[in-house]
């Protein structure tokens, strides 16, 4: 079981992003049918080194957190190597 470390909705209220104690984020549509037919879940982004996730922040498809170690990292949720920046 995952520890939830921070919780953000985006601004549109369409996607709800999930951050974990081990650092790893989760994306959520609650739009979406839910199991056992469908799947909440988009995608889980892990960073290369892995914290704890404390914070969270949208803008537009872009998702920043801020993690233990002191790093923030910016994960664009549209593209698979989501990381675009330190």
């Amino acid at each position: 079981m995952h520890l939830i470390t921070s919780v953000k909705w985006s601004a549109d209220g369409k996607f709800l992003a999930v951050g974990f104690k081990d650092g790893s984020l989760k994306l959520y549509d609650p739009q979406r049918t839910p199991p056992p037919n469908g799947k909440l879940e988009l995608r889980t982004m892990k960073p290369p080194r892995l914290s704890r996730n404390g914070v969270l922040g949208w803008r537009g498809a872009v998702i920043s957190a801020g993690y233990q170690s002191g790093q923030i990292i910016h994960h664009d949720v549209r593209i698979a190597n989501h990381i675009t920046g330190f």
